[in-house]
């Protein structure tokens, strides 16, 4: 059985500047939304794509809490533990994934100083569309 790819759409203000990784690129204006979408595609990518939306939801879910481990790891915020346990549940291979994400927001998208809470509106893979607001600190909007 075939998956049918999806183009997610982005529905959060701009505000974000972004780089394209090949050198000499310049800062162009982004969305959060297209930045968690970026950084979730490892996961997006697992087995030609998620089957649903309740997937697609999901793989949003855990994007949000590899990207925001790191800033919970520095403010030494009591949910850190409940967001490992999380991972800690996970089987492998994809456990390894979300580590190496993890990684991946300290190095490649370390610069980034917010936290980041996303969500997929939607009925179904046509009409998803990925949502995103960014907060300097889980406390403060």
């Amino acid at each position: 059985m075939s998956k049918k790819k999806t183009a997610l759409k982005n529905n959060s203000p701009p505000g974000l500047l972004k780089k394209p990784i090949e050198p000499g690129g310049s800062w162009k204006a982004g969305k959060i939304s297209e930045m968690i979408i970026d950084f979730a595609r490892p996961l997006l990518e697992v087995e030609g794509g998620p089957p649903d939306i309740d997937a697609l939801r999901n793989i949003i879910l855990l994007a949000n809490i590899c990207w925001n481990v790191p800033i919970l790891e520095q403010e030494n915020d009591p949910e850190l533990a409940r967001h490992l346990h999380l991972i800690d549940e996970i089987p492998e291979p994809l456990q390894r994934l979300l580590r190496q994400m993890i990684r991946d927001r300290k190095t490649r998208f370390g610069a980034v100083p917010f936290l980041v809470f996303a969500n997929v509106t939607g009925t179904s893979l046509d009409d998803a569309a990925v949502q995103a607001e960014a907060r300097k600190s889980p406390g403060r909007p």
